[in-house]
């Protein structure tokens, strides 16, 4: 890092250059903070990048859909200005049969074909996780509240949450309840028996995630998905142009023009080496004292030692034990 950065004071240093990173750095360089942003690699972008895995092919090495961004807050950074394209927006969740015929989900026409009894039961799931979803979906953009305090915004926060979990009524909040710690694959087996509706919704449920459909709390998963996309505007999921990369260019977070710096990287070195390397003494961090011997360490107190007691001292002597 060069030495005008190192002595230069910011608001926010942001270690990582990730999407989350960006959107952060851009959001307070906004607000009219100064941001430092580092990045261990020569790219930023962190799963959002586009890599060449071929001479004249490129692919999003990472994160490939765009689902889960609010749309107010892709306006509210200009990510068009900033290169920002779709290829296509509202994908289908689509399952691939071994007999060549795929599925749309959602598609009750096709849906109907292969099980007539999924299709009925398809608008009333759809709708039932439709309104779970928007619960939560108010949750996305606030602070959480903090449990066990006893702020009185923290307990507004939790009563607002609670009320709006009843307003839902009396099944759906016994409903929501009964299933939010469910495993994913147990909720969709229990209403649907085509095994490609059943797969498809448990990839939606575990997309991006080291959950596999049977493990506990994928429902969870499954909604929160369902609460971004719906934040997200009727685009979601998207694929966007030339990769998700055209939104994090090299060397050139979109917080840039609000007041963010990047520090270009030291030859050889890392940016977040050469941060954590850096010269500078910590003024939070004492310095270590050099190790006295017993004898000076006698020597020093009994020659700092006052003559006399202090006056919170007790001025009591003891008797000395009685020598054999």
């Amino acid at each position: 890092m060069s030495a005008a950065a190192t002595a230069r004071a910011y608001d926010a240093i942001i270690v990582g250059a990730g999407h989350n990173g960006l959107v952060c750095a851009a959001t307070l360089a906004r607000a009219g903070r100064s941001v430092l942003v580092l990045e261990a690699r020569a790219t930023v972008g962190g799963c959002a990048v586009t890599r060449e895995f071929a001479a004249g092919f490129r692919v999003s090495a990472g994160a490939h859909l765009l689902h889960q961004m609010p749309a107010a807050l892709i306006e509210e950074l200009g990510l068009a200005a900033h290169g920002l394209e779709y290829a296509a927006t509202a994908l289908p969740t689509t399952a691939l049969a071994a007999d060549g015929a795929p599925l749309e989900i959602g598609d009750l026409a096709a849906l109907a074909r292969r099980s007539p009894a999924d299709a009925r039961a398809w608008p009333a799931f759809a709708a039932r996780l439709g309104r779970f979803a928007r619960l939560l979906r108010g949750l996305l953009a606030a602070p959480p509240p903090r449990l066990g305090s006893g702020a009185w915004s923290d307990r507004l926060a939790l009563a607002r949450l609670g009320l709006r979990l009843r307003l839902l009524g009396r099944r759906d909040m016994r409903e929501f309840l009964r299933i939010i710690g469910m495993n994913a694959y147990d909720l969709v087996a229990d209403e649907f028996e085509s095994e490609l509706v059943k797969g498809a919704l448990s990839l939606d449920a575990v997309l991006g995630t080291n959950f596999g459909p049977r493990a506990p709390g994928t429902v969870l998963t499954l909604l929160y998905r369902l609460a971004a996309e719906s934040a997200a505007g009727p685009r979601a999921p998207a694929q966007a142009r030339r990769g998700r990369g055209a939104r994090a260019p090299p060397r050139a977070p979109p917080g840039r023009g609000g007041g963010a710096r990047h520090p270009p990287r030291p030859p050889g070195r890392s940016r977040a080496a050469a941060w954590a390397r850096s010269p500078r003494r910590s003024p939070a961090r004492p310095r270590r004292r050099a190790r006295r011997s017993a004898p000076a360490r006698r020597s020093r107190a009994s020659a700092s030692t006052p003559t006399g007691p202090p006056a919170s001292c007790s001025t009591r002597a003891r008797k000395s034990p009685p020598r054999a």
